[in-house]
């Protein structure tokens, strides 16, 4: 079963990060489920965009090397969920002829004798000059709509005609599920996401446009979720900038109220409304390799959204409709108190009875101790002491593959050190809303922040992890060339000491 998640804009992007960092930790989703990202964004050269375009391919190339295709290993595993190579990202080309709004609509080429329809646009849309911060008109689509639904509404109609989009129609099969992610405060995710359920649901009598293809009865019957994520972040004032975060909250009441009044909301089944009251400012920067913001926690959130979508069963239809919130702010809201939030403020510490630290925070802890424990056993004491300091056998198994420089020992530093832990620094240094969850500069005992406690929790993970390494793969016989069979086994073996570690902490409830 696949599900295509369509990510619409920079906040689309940013929470494919998450989704992808909820993936790599051994995160559950149904088997034989897999993930298929749609990204529409036309803003070609963002930087969110393409360090998530990066971090798919370092996830998927540690997915392959697991080797999960017909696995009996039915425990679950790193990087375990296929995220299929079907990927596209709506671009419409904006050379010269056409790179700002006014010249795409032919609006400079009206004469005389269509006077009407140009004071018709003219009434529509500011006609400021480009870089007065007011521009409708003459705004530059290279980076995208700088937060003008009431432009992108016209512009990303492109995207159903275009080939991607047919591609996304022509592959989908019965059981296939539809996820939407987009913001509703800025341009793109605004405008996209209630044109896109409208198309997904559409029939050929409600096609007016026979220029965009229906979608087949397969699309228009799939069971469709969507998170609507609201204001969570806001943007410093800079002169000439056409966004501007004291419209965020008017414009998000705005699409609510025609979500609302449009029948946009009946169309979905799970509907998830994600937001945060805003505690700090992002630099305010229109798009391009300067749109590069540190990760957020409602992202984290919005992430965990497609997981409870994939998880849950079924029928669609007006009787199912479900609407979930999370709204939680802990007094965040005061500017000048911006707290430091552990996983016990904000989603849950450890607890047998807690679906949310089962689902998510256990397996995040688990690749958090990974990560550590394979940081110091391959980068500091494999200088020192040859691989992971030791002479037992079942680590000599692993020379080939673990070795410092192998291809599979550099995919996966990589991912810990140019990936997981940066994005866990991000969401640490957040401007808007800090979220601590580890300190990585830790000994591997006191990474896992629960709360503000500095007290020692547990002893010897760095032992409990070895041995459970030597538990699992210590009796397999693979030759050392056989460089495939051994990441397979260390990559579960990596699994199951992650969550042996995890199992010393205390388990509450």
């Amino acid at each position: 079963m696949k599900t295509y998640l369509f990510l619409i804009g920079g906040t689309g992007s940013r929470v494919l990060r998450s989704l992808t960092m909820l993936l790599a930790s051994g995160v559950k989703v149904p088997e034989d489920s897999t993930i298929v990202p749609v990204i529409i964004d036309y803003d070609a050269s963002n930087e969110d965009l393409r360090r998530t375009n990066e971090l798919l391919a370092r996830y998927r190339s540690l997915h392959n090397y697991g080797g999960y295709s017909n696995d009996t290993f039915d425990k679950g595993g790193f990087f375990r969920v296929p995220i299929g190579e079907l990927q596209h990202r709506a671009q419409i080309s904006f050379e010269s002829e056409r790179n700002t709004f006014s010249k795409l609509i032919g609006y400079p080429n009206l004469d005389s004798k269509s006077l009407e329809t140009k004071l018709f646009i003219d009434s529509l849309y500011d006609t400021s000059s480009a870089g007065s911060g007011s521009e409708e008109l003459n705004l530059a689509l290279t980076v995208g709509f700088q937060g003008n639904p009431n432009i992108g509404s016209v512009v990303i109609n492109d995207y159903f005609k275009s080939d991607q989009f047919s591609e996304v129609l022509d592959n989908f099969n019965e059981n296939d599920r539809i996820f939407i992610v987009g913001s509703i405060f800025g341009g793109t995710g605004s405008s996209g996401l209630p044109q896109l359920v409208r198309k997904i649901r559409q029939s050929d009598s409600e096609n007016l446009d026979k220029t965009c293809r229906t979608a087949p009865e397969p699309v228009r019957n799939a069971k469709v979720g969507a998170c609507i994520v609201m204001p969570y972040f806001g943007v410093k004032k800079k002169t000439g900038s056409t966004i501007n975060s004291e419209s965020f909250n008017s414009k998000a009441k705005a699409a609510l109220s025609y979500y609302s009044s449009a029948g946009i909301n009946d169309m979905i089944d799970e509907v998830y409304y994600v937001a945060c009251g805003k505690t700090g400012a992002y630099d305010n920067n229109i798009g391009g390799k300067e749109q590069k913001n540190d990760a957020h926690f409602v992202e984290l959130l919005s992430a965990m959204s497609i997981i409870e979508f994939m998880n849950h069963s079924g029928e669609r239809g007006p009787k199912n409709h479900k609407f979930y919130t999370y709204t939680s702010m802990n007094g965040l809201t005061d500017n000048n108190d911006i707290k430091e939030e552990s996983f016990q403020d904000l989603l849950a510490r450890p607890s047998a009875t807690s679906s949310v630290y089962t689902n998510y925070v256990k397996c995040l802890n688990e690749f958090a101790l990974f990560s550590k424990f394979f940081n110091i056993n391959t980068k500091v004491q494999a200088a020192k002491k040859g691989l992971f300091s030791s002479k037992e056998e079942y680590y000599k198994r692993l020379e080939t593959v673990l070795k410092p420089g192998s291809d599979f020992e550099e995919r996966i530093d990589e991912f810990i050190n140019q990936e997981f832990i940066p994005w866990t620094d991000e969401m640490k240094r957040n401007v808007q809303m800090k979220f601590h969850a580890y300190d990585f500069d830790k000994d591997i005992n006191k990474i896992l922040k629960l709360d503000s406690s500095e007290d020692q929790r547990v002893k010897g993970l760095e032992d409990v992890m070895v041995r459970s390494i030597a538990e699992f793969i210590g009796q397999e016989k693979f030759d050392k060339a056989d460089v495939a069979k051994q990441a397979k086994y260390f990559l579960r073996a990596a699994y199951m000491a992650g969550e042996t570690a995890v199992q010393k902490y205390n388990i509450e409830g």
